[in-house]
């Protein structure tokens, strides 16, 4: 008689309510609330617990159905590598126990201003920026990991989405030397993204096809929430230089995206040899997709896509990795029913739609809990309507041909990184659409993703002088 459920006005209250702010250690419940670790008077970190992140009781006032979140500052942290300069104290967060995390919490990190100034950045690009580039890092026990951030040095403070407890700092790195990040082909491209993305190791790596997109346009947000990089191989053999870079970031595990006819079994007992394998597939592009939603484990929200039309996926990949959104594919005219399942079984109350009804129509549409719409005419128009949406806070945009996407696939990662997105350009230079969403990121630096045949320098220099 109440069809849906009669409306929960208290959980509702506690949804909407102003988080609350205690001082580390603090009991929050259900509803969540931040924690603030301080030197003093001064506050140096704040740990923010959204409603809903762990799986509580709604009404219980009982300490049973609450969590202890302690943070407390480090004052001997392990050093970082020679080339990163502190920025700040570092934290650590102690375990709150075995619940998983169901919604992404935020860790904020206070900064202090670099030292250095005297690091190269930019020298192609025709400025004499010397920048520092303000990253977070979780010690693994044995090194300091890149979680995110990209934050430019005039930033005060860092915050950047947390699945797990640790030790972290944010660190200042110099900004890249160059305005083009590229190998001879997709393989080798992806690894000089991954080098740049993840320059002290990964723990995780994350490996798809080089000449088939759907499997790895998923796995951005968990590659990103797992701070691996993507790597792309043959189907049948794995790349010398790509088990090479395996070898240098010592990862703890590797996972495959898409089944044996995508990663061959060769490829991976090959991968066994360095970590182990885990690997994520399903019968169809659909099927994988939802699996690795599922792996993500993030509830509550995702981002649908066209599991045919590759552009709004990649488009969309950085700031859904960003927001702890799974990304889910569905054919354009009728939803797909690993799609639904997985809507329904991660409790999906709001979904963002990337592309216009051409990609993903009015049926598909409707059939979405709370859908919005994000798209233009085109590819770039959606492409540039997602940069306007999720305006890059990070220092640097990174850019890409929309003729071809394994450049932009990989990227993802990287730019997600960088708190940045991907801007899919044309051969022929950039869009009206392009050219006014690129007005308010003035004073960013725009990196290509991809050689002189993907992105000309005459197209790269046009983005570059309207955000320099």
């Amino acid at each position: 008689s109440y069809g849906y459920g009669r409306v929960d006005v208290y959980r509702a209250l506690k949804a909407l309510a102003e988080p609350k702010s205690l001082p580390s250690p603090a009991l929050l419940g259900w509803e969540g609330g931040q924690v603030k670790a301080a030197d003093g008077e001064e506050v140096q970190a704040v740990l923010t617990v959204p409603p809903g992140a762990f799986n509580l009781p709604v009404y219980s006032g009982s300490t049973k159905s609450a969590m202890r979140f302690h943070l407390e500052l480090v004052s001997s942290p392990p050093n970082f590598p020679q080339n990163i300069e502190p920025a700040g104290k570092a934290v650590y967060i102690r375990p709150w126990g075995e619940s998983t995390v169901q919604k992404p919490l935020s860790l904020q990190l206070k900064l202090t201003p670099p030292q250095q100034q005297a690091l190269p950045a930019y020298k192609e690009s025709g400025t004499n920026s010397t920048e520092q580039i303000a990253y977070l890092y979780r010690w693994s026990g044995s090194r300091w990991l890149r979680v995110g951030g990209g934050l430019p040095f005039s930033a005060s403070a860092l915050e950047v989405k947390s699945y797990e407890p640790g030790l972290y700092r944010a660190g200042w790195s110099a900004a890249p030397a160059t305005d083009r990040i590229s190998g001879p082909d997709r393989i080798s491209t992806a690894l000089a993204i991954a080098r740049e993305a993840f320059p002290t190791g990964a723990d995780t790596v994350v490996l798809s096809r080089a000449d088939s997109y759907p499997d790895a346009l998923a796995g951005v947000p968990l590659a990103y929430r797992l701070q691996a990089p993507i790597l792309l191989t043959n189907p049948q053999s794995l790349p010398q230089e790509v088990e090479q870079l395996i070898t240098e970031l010592a990862p703890r595990q590797i996972i495959i995206l898409g089944g044996k006819s995508a990663v061959a079994p060769a490829v991976e007992e090959r991968l066994r040899q360095q970590a182990p394998v885990t690997r994520l597939a399903g019968k169809n592009r659909y099927e994988t997709a939802s699996v690795i939603a599922h792996t993500l484990g993030v509830k509550g929200q995702a981002v649908v896509v066209s599991g045919s039309n590759f552009p709004d996926a990649i488009t969309a990949a950085s700031a859904a990795a960003q927001a702890g959104s799974p990304i889910l594919l569905t054919p354009p005219g009728s939803l797909a029913v690993a799609t639904a399942n997985t809507l329904n079984r991660l409790s999906v109350v709001s979904t963002e739609v990337i592309g216009g009804t051409g990609v993903v129509n009015q049926s598909v549409w409707s059939k979405l809990p709370e859908p919005q719409r994000i798209s233009g005419l085109d590819r770039y128009a959606t492409s540039a309507a997602v940069v306007k949406a999720y305006q890059p806070q990070g220092d640097i945009l990174y850019v890409a041909t929309g003729q071809n996407f394994p450049d932009a696939l990989t990227g993802g990662v990287l730019a997600a990184a960088n708190s940045s997105a991907i801007l899919l350009l044309p051969p022929q230079g950039l869009t009206a659409a392009q050219i006014q969403a690129l007005h308010p990121l003035r004073g960013k630096k725009a990196v290509a993703l991809g050689g002189r045949g993907a992105v000309s320098d005459q197209v790269l220099k046009q983005v570059q002088e309207l955000i320099n």
